[in-house]
């Protein structure tokens, strides 16, 4: 994939994965039951009127800004390792928080379930 990458009105019965070189991510009306956003720096996160079962951040760097947009059904966020800060806002019902090194901010009603870096909380 490319810097940039936006998914639109697809359905996947398995892991989306976005790779390496991908930073600006963009995903409407995107079911899938797991997807991996495994890149060196993620810049920007959008997820509009999606279901997704899994949201794994494993970015080597980058602050996101992340906000639930009340149409769409995040079930957990899982947030990896890595340098900068991610911001979780809105309905978020569980959140793994299983590296260190990053900052995490938490918005709204969103509950962390486990956690192996409190610390950074």
């Amino acid at each position: 994939m490319s810097d940039t990458a936006s998914t639109y009105g697809k359905k996947y019965s398995d892991k989306l994965y976005f790779d390496c070189t991908t930073s600006d991510i963009t995903l409407q009306g995107v079911e899938a039951p797991s997807v991996v956003l495994r890149c060196d720096t993620l810049k920007s996160l959008s997820v509009s009127s999606s279901r997704i079962g899994r949201l794994v951040i494993a970015a080597g760097s980058g602050n996101v800004n992340f906000l639930d947009d009340g149409f769409s059904n995040i079930n957990t966020v899982v947030i990896g390792g890595g340098g900068g800060t991610v911001t979780l806002g809105g309905s978020i019902p569980n959140v793994e928080i299983t590296g260190d090194g990053r900052t995490v901010l938490l918005n709204g009603s969103c509950r962390v379930c486990s956690s192996a870096a409190v610390a950074a909380l």
